[in-house]
């Protein structure tokens, strides 16, 4: 089995573990899974729109046919 990576295995290492207690209490607020939820629908639909604006031909294409 792979084993992580070492800047991900020693991740609480090299925090307070103060920190790294409130990281994890914060990762599983329901404003944290809303808003990474939000985050990716945005994504998603910047990804869809810069698609379908690539797709459209452009006036200057229009012109040059």
């Amino acid at each position: 089995m792979n084993s992580p990576s070492p800047l991900l295995q020693d991740f609480s290492d090299r925090l307070s573990p103060m920190v790294v207690k409130e990281m994890r209490q914060g990762l599983r607020t329901r404003f944290f899974s809303v808003a990474i939820i939000l985050a990716i629908r945005e994504i998603n639909r910047l990804r869809a729109l810069a698609i379908s604006s690539d797709s459209t031909p452009s006036l200057t294409d229009a012109k040059l046919s």
